[in-house]
């Protein structure tokens, strides 16, 4: 069974902003499903903050998220900070930038037309990781 983790406070999240990059103002900010936070900075950047159970849970997000974007074809956020510790605001976090694209109500950007689209989007997911995994 999953935790759901505490919401973050809009001054949580603008330590974590101070902290990753000094003098940035949040502009706006909203929840997202999943313990995640959509961020839009003042300079017009929009990043996402993704809460984590553990110090281990985040670190291993991290670690896989570097070796994804050397790795896959695909479109991975790039990894601006890291507090696996949990020392900025008492949680475990990574501070990523945002994927072009619009997002969804729901959070989420893959928003293909029909089931068929759903299904292909899977199998290229599903196909690039197991070539990553065949090769570590």
């Amino acid at each position: 069974m999953a935790l759901t983790l505490m919401a973050l406070t809009k001054q949580q999240l603008e330590s974590i902003l101070d902290r990753a990059l000094p003098g940035e103002q949040l502009r706006e900010w909203r929840a997202l499903p999943g313990d995640r936070y959509a961020l839009a900075l003042a300079g017009g950047e929009r990043l996402h903050v993704q809460q984590y159970d553990t110090a281990e849970l985040a670190a291993t997000a991290a670690a896989a998220l570097d070796l994804l974007r050397g790795e896959v074809d695909l479109p991975i956020p790039q990894l601006r900070a890291n507090d696996a510790a949990g020392d900025t605001v008492g949680v475990p976090y990574l501070l990523l930038s945002d994927l072009a694209g619009e997002l969804g109500a729901d959070g989420y950007y893959c928003k293909p037309a029909s089931l068929e689209g759903y299904r292909n989007v899977v199998l290229n997911i599903f196909a690039n990781i197991q070539r990553v995994a065949s090769h570590h």
